[in-house]
C-alpha cells in the first residue's frame, strides 16, 4: 500500500451525524467481540513461518492452511486460483532481451457461509494475506499482512457463531486477498519506471473487483457477487471493510481520503464509543490499497490501515514480537462496529463499553 497527499482536517467525532447509517445492533454485537490471543498468536506464528509472497510455493501453502482454518469453525470457505501477468524484476531497462512480463499464479480465498443465509446484500470483511518479496530479506510481515489476516479469521468466526448476525439486513462475506504487494521493490514501479508500464500491485482485489456484475439494489445502480445456485446474480456487495496494517502498538489509524465519508465518520462514531476519538489521526492521507478497485466500481469502503508506525514495516523486524494485542482488538471492534452498521442500520445507543488503549 502507498500512502499519498497529506491534509490537515478538523476532527468532527464529537459532532452529531444525524445522517448516518448506525444501528443499535452495531453496538450490541461489536461490544461483544474480543479477540481471543491464544487463538490469533497460533495464527499468527503459521502465518509467519517463512515468506510467502504472490507465487511462491509457500503462499499456496498458506492459502490451503487458510481453507482449512475457516473449514475448522463451520464457515465455507473457497479457493480461487488465479493467473496474473507482472512486471519481470528481472527487466529493468528496455534494452535487456530478457522478457518484459512473468506469470504468477494467485489464491484468493473467500469465506461465504457467515452471518445471514441467503441475503439480499452483504458486506465484506477484507485483508491481503500475501507478504512482499524483498531482495535480500527473510521478510514475514507479521504486521503487514500476519495482524489483519489473524483479526479478519477470528472476526468471521464471531460473526458465524452468534445468532444475532444471522438476523441483520445483509449477510457478511470474507475476502483475503493475494498479490497486494508489489512484485518490484517500489509500489509505482510498475507504471513509472519499470519499461512494461503496469499496475504491479492489488492483484486479488481488482481480479475480485473485476467479476462484481452490475445490477439493482434496492432501486439503485449497484454491484452484486457472479451467481451462484442458478440465481441471475449473487447479493449486492453493500461495502467493503479492509484491514491493514493493525498491530503495532498504540495504534494510529489513517484518515485516508480514498475511504468513503460515511464509512469514516462510522468507523470514527465507533471510536468515540470505545473512549478512543483520538485513534484516528488528524492528518488525512490518500492511501492505496485494496479497497481502491471497489471504490472504483462505486461500492462504499474503508481501509482500517495504521500508517504511521512504520519503524518495521517492509524490515526484517516485523515479527509476531512487534504486534500488540490490544490493538488487534480495537481494530477488530471497529470494523465489527462499522460491518454491522451497514448490514442492519437503525438508531444509535449510548456507547456499549471502553477499552484502555495501551
Amino acid at each position: 500500500m502507498l500512502a499519498l497527499g497529506p491534509m490537515l482536517v478538523a476532527s468532527d467525532c464529537g459532532q452529531n451525524h444525524s445522517n448516518l447509517v448506525d444501528s443499535v445492533a452495531a453496538e450490541q454485537t461489536a461490544a461483544t467481540f474480543e479477540l481471543d490471543v491464544s487463538r490469533s498468536q497460533s495464527d499468527l506464528a503459521e502465518l509467519t513461518r517463512h515468506p510467502h509472497p504472490l507465487g511462491s510455493i509457500r503462499q499456496r501453502e498458506v492459502a490451503s492452511w487458510l481453507v482449512s482454518r475457516l473449514t475448522s469453525e463451520g464457515i465455507r470457505a473457497v479457493q480461487e486460483n488465479f493467473n496474473v501477468v507482472t512486471p519481470n524484476p528481472a527487466n529493468r531497462r528496455t534494452s535487456e532481451k530478457t522478457s518484459l512480463t512473468v506469470n504468477l499464479l494467485g489464491h484468493n480465498i473467500y469465506a461465504t457461509d457467515v452471518g445471514r443465509p441467503n441475503p439480499p446484500c452483504v458486506v465484506a470483511l477484507a485483508s491481503h494475506y500475501d507478504s512482499k518479496d524483498i531482495a535480500g530479506v527473510k521478510y514475514l510481515g507479521a504486521n503487514d499482512s500476519g495482524s489483519s489476516t489473524a483479526v479478519l479469521l477470528q472476526l468471521l468466526t464471531h460473526i458465524k457463531k452468534h445468532n444475532a448476525y444471522h438476523q441483520m439486513s445483509c449477510g457478511f462475506v470474507g475476502w483475503f486477498f493475494d498479490g497486494e504487494e508489489s512484485v518490484l521493490a517500489n509500489w509505482t514501479d510498475g507504471e513509472l519506471s519499470h519499461p512494461s508500464k503496469m499496475i504491479d500491485h492489488t492483484y486479488g482485489s481488482r481480479m475480485l473487483a473485476s467479476k462484481l456484475m452490475p445490477c439493482i439494489f434496492s432501486g439503485k445502480p449497484s454491484r452484486c457477487l457472479p451467481a451462484e445456485n442458478g440465481l441471475n446474480t449473487g447479493p449486492a456487495v453493500a461495502a467493503v471493510i479492509l484491514l491493514d496494517m493493525i498491530g503495532s502498538p498504540g495504534l494510529k489509524l489513517s484518515r485516508d481520503l480514498q475511504s468513503s465519508p460515511e464509512l469514516q465518520r462510522i468507523a470514527q462514531r465507533g471510536a468515540a464509543l470505545l473512549g478512543l476519538p483520538e485513534i484516528f489521526t488528524e492528518q488525512a492521507t490518500s492511501i492505496e490499497d485494496d479497497h481502491r478497485p471497489f471504490r472504483a466500481l462505486g461500492i462504499p469502503a474503508i481501509d482500517l490501515i495504521d500508517f504511521q508506525h512504520l519503524q518495521h514495516w517492509h524490515q526484517p523486524s516485523d515479527d509476531v514480537g512487534t504486534l500488540s494485542p490490544v490493538s488487534l482488538n480495537i481494530a477488530g471492534y471497529l470494523a465489527l462496529y462499522v460491518a454491522s452498521s451497514l448490514a442492519n442500520p437503525a438508531n444509535p445507543k449510548p456507547p456499549a463499553k471502553k477499552i484502555n488503549h495501551q
